[in-house]
Formats: structure tokens, C-alpha cells, sequence
């Protein structure tokens, strides 16, 4: 438990300087956090406390230029592209009801 962080601990910590280095890493899936205060290295992680996520490397810089963190250095080295989610074919097909198009006889 000791070397995780939520998102508010990061923004605290990014507001007071503490913060010596983070390094974005790439996994399957996208990208995760490490933080490094003092002599720790903390992963970020959610709420509900598993390892926290992005997409992209972009959703990353987003992420870190929100907590005004603008340096940090990035390890592609093990990324793997992939879904973060499973596709939902169920709201695929609600949002397919939602659009409608008219049919033939309502042309006329």
C-alpha cells in the first residue's frame, strides 16, 4: 500500500513541489504513472485502488498538465497496444435506436 497514490495525494504533492520526477510507462493497454517524491516511487491508482490508466500518451500529458506537472520523462519500451475496455455491444445497439432515419415511405 505504501507505494500508491491516489489523485489527490498527487495534486497536493505537485502543489507543495514535492514531487522529483514522474515517468510515464507503457503496458499492455496504455499508460501508467510512477512518482517519485523523495526517496519513494509511487504508481497512481483510482479510487477504487487499482493501477490507474490511459489510453494514450496524450491522455497522460492531459492528465499531469491538470495537476500543472509539465516535465516527465516517458518508457514506451513495454507498451502494447490494446482495448482498456471490452467493447459494449449493448450500448452500441441503444445508440443505434436513438438515430433515426426516415424511411422510404416517409419520403413520400
Amino acid at each position: 500500500m505504501g507505494d500508491e497514490i491516489k489523485e489527490a495525494a498527487l495534486k497536493e504533492l505537485a502543489e507543495a513541489s514535492s514531487i522529483n520526477g514522474v515517468l510515464v510507462y507503457g503496458q499492455h493497454g496504455g499508460f501508467g504513472l510512477r512518482v517519485k517524491c523523495g526517496s519513494t516511487d509511487k504508481m497512481l491508482i483510482t479510487a477504487k485502488g487499482t493501477a490507474r490508466l490511459f489510453g494514450s500518451l496524450d491522455s497522460a500529458m492531459e492528465f499531469l498538465r491538470r495537476m500543472e506537472i509539465f516535465r516527465f520523462e516517458v518508457d514506451a519500451s513495454t507498451y502494447k497496444r490494446a482495448l482498456l475496455r471490452s467493447p459494449r455491444p449493448d450500448r452500441a445497439e441503444a445508440l443505434k435506436q436513438t438515430r433515426t432515419r426516415p424511411t422510404q415511405s416517409q419520403l413520400w
